[in-house]
């Protein structure tokens, strides 16, 4: 229920938790909570709204417009870009400053991953979860992270048929 807002590698952990990696993450300073559906749905905020909030490279394209109804899709979008990141040690987009960020984030198409570094022999099935995360449109990304980490953990496991539309 609490949507992260500022999803990107500074807020991002790995630590060890006995035996095992976990991922943590931190800085929930421009963090929003959710009521479920069952509470009425209402949106109970912690930061106020209208006004741009976020890291612009991990940023998605509802929050580089400054929408108001930023959900879980946001850090959906953020945590695509960590994995592009991840695989090609470059983000989607980059300029010299943060206005030309933005404006490449709400208007320029994603580069895939295997087009920007052919060399890496990126698997299709990996590209196409992580430019899932990354669509522009919300309603074509991954509705939960839960949906993401589903694909993920697929993935691992060998299967390829992952990353697209369910």
């Amino acid at each position: 229920g609490i949507v992260h807002r500022d999803v990107k590698p500074e807020n991002v952990y790995l630590v060890r938790r006995g035996a095992d990696d976990f991922v943590k993450v931190v800085d929930f300073g421009v963090s929003k909570a959710a009521r479920s559906a069952e509470d009425g749905g209402e949106l109970l905020r912690l930061t106020r709204t209208g006004i741009l909030l976020g890291t612009p490279l991990y940023m998605s394209p509802e929050q580089a417009r400054g929408d108001e109804d930023i959900d879980a899709r946001a850090d959906v979008w953020a945590l695509g870009v960590l994995l592009y990141e991840s695989l090609t040690a470059e983000v989607p987009f980059r300029a010299n400053n943060y206005l030309r960020v933005i404006s490449q984030v709400l208007t320029t198409p994603v580069v895939p991953p295997t087009k920007l570094r052919p060399e890496l022999n990126i698997p299709p099935a990996v590209e196409s979860v992580v430019m899932r995360a990354m669509a522009k449109e919300r309603a074509e990304r991954y509705q939960t992270m839960e949906e993401l980490e589903r694909d993920l953990g697929r993935l691992l496991a060998g299967d390829q048929n992952v990353g697209t539309t369910d």
